[in-house]
């Protein structure tokens, strides 16, 4: 039986097996057979001569920095919350035609599959740029139209004419004739001044159109977010920001015009000059929350033109609008949309470093330099939290006498 040492207190002293050993001199002895990396036996075997362990050491020491660097590097390129933009051409069998907006105009014929129209599939809108008139609107009580042929020949073809003697003083910069012309994804909101293209009298338009649906990616990824306006059905960043803009007018001028949403009165003559006109000027959209749309559907045009009409259907498009050749060529101008083909140009926004690949690369890295795999990162938590329980279970020496 061990012999007990008394001091001259009395109170028996103890040398603990924790004074002798610590938990890292624990650890120490367990890494060589508890994490799987090479040179590891090498550089923590006391076995092993002394200049071997510190090459090995070193060695290992070298590639942990280089390991630590790229590991560091990929968490940071994740933490980006990178995006790539995948663009795919899809051929379809039919397409949807855009509306279209036409705005000034007086007096037009239409001409869809071979059919003949008249004004009453034209629907009257009020725009930013005053009275115009919609061809394939939403609110016109009938499904959307499709292209299922490509090409001039099975488009939309207008006459239209300007009738320049009943033109009047116009502000802001309007001092030709002719006519604004916008197309746009049916059921959205036509924002003419900035968006449209013009169209001038004498001339035949020829308007080739493509289709560009892009689909963008929610936070962290993206910046689209989806969000319900008050007074449209659809949301988009034009109906938006008229929305915010009809908000701030009408909380300066207590009316609005007749473009605008909101259930303020409508405003007089004198308010919109005096009012509505001159804030115009001062209105901005830094304080407008008006998200980018998750998807939406662009119309892109491209033009061209030729002379209208020609010598030969002068006096015959004359008749038709009851005047005579030199008139036409002064008021008068054709318009020919179409789609150049039935391919829809899809862009999406896709994450481009997910957290698979992250661990693919971490796994690279310390395979690459230290001969590892991620499941040496979790040899390593074992190793510490063994080392500590073996640790924790070491029951206390007694001094011998």
């Amino acid at each position: 039986m061990a012999k007990l040492d008394w001091s001259v207190t009395g109170v028996i002293k103890l040398k603990t097996y924790r004074d002798r050993v610590s938990w890292f001199t624990i650890c120490y002895k367990y890494i060589p057979n508890a994490v799987n990396l090479s040179g590891m036996k090498y550089a923590f075997n006391p076995a092993e001569v002394k200049w071997r362990r510190i090459i090995w050491l070193l060695v290992l020491l070298a590639g942990v920095a280089v390991l630590t660097l790229q590991i560091t590097d990929r968490i940071h390129h994740y933490l980006s919350t990178p995006v790539s933009v995948d663009v795919v051409y899809e051929h379809q069998d039919s397409v949807p035609f855009p509306s279209v907006a036409i705005c000034n105009i007086n007096a037009f014929k239409v001409r869809w599959d071979r059919q003949i129209f008249n004004h009453s599939v034209m629907t009257v809108r009020m725009t930013d740029w005053g009275i115009c008139f919609v061809f394939n609107d939403i609110d016109n009580g009938k499904e959307g139209l499709v292209v299922t042929n490509a090409g001039s020949a099975r488009g939309l073809e207008i006459f239209l004419n300007a009738n320049q003697a009943e033109y009047f003083f116009q502000p802001k910069a309007r001092y030709g004739a002719g006519f604004k012309v916008l197309l746009y994804d049916r059921g959205t909101e036509p924002v003419i001044q900035g968006k449209s293209f013009a169209i001038a009298t004498g001339v035949q338009t020829w308007v080739g159109v493509d289709i560009i649906e892009t689909n963008n990616l929610e936070e962290p990824y993206g910046q689209c977010r989806k969000k319900t306006l008050n007074h449209f059905p659809h949301y988009s960043h034009v109906a938006c920001e008229l929305e915010c803009l009809s908000e701030f007018l009408i909380g300066q001028c207590g009316c609005k015009t007749l473009a605008m949403s909101g259930e303020a009165r409508e405003c007089t003559a004198y308010q919109y000059f005096s009012c509505i006109s001159p804030n115009l000027a001062n209105y901005t959209s830094d304080g407008c929350d008006c998200p980018l749309a998750c998807s939406s559907r662009q119309y892109v045009e491209s033009v061209s033109f030729s002379n209208f009409p020609s010598d030969f259907m002068a006096s015959i498009i004359a008749a038709s609008f009851r005047t005579t050749p030199s008139n036409v060529q002064k008021n008068v101008c054709a318009v020919n949309i179409f789609m150049k083909d039935l391919t829809i140009q899809k862009i999406s926004q896709q994450a481009d470093y997910t957290v698979a690949s992250l661990m693919s690369d971490i796994g690279g890295s310390l395979g690459l330099w230290l001969g590892g795999s991620v499941l040496t990162l979790f040899e390593l938590v074992d190793l510490i939290g063994y080392s500590a329980y073996i640790h924790s279970r070491s029951i206390p020496h007694h001094k011998k006498p």
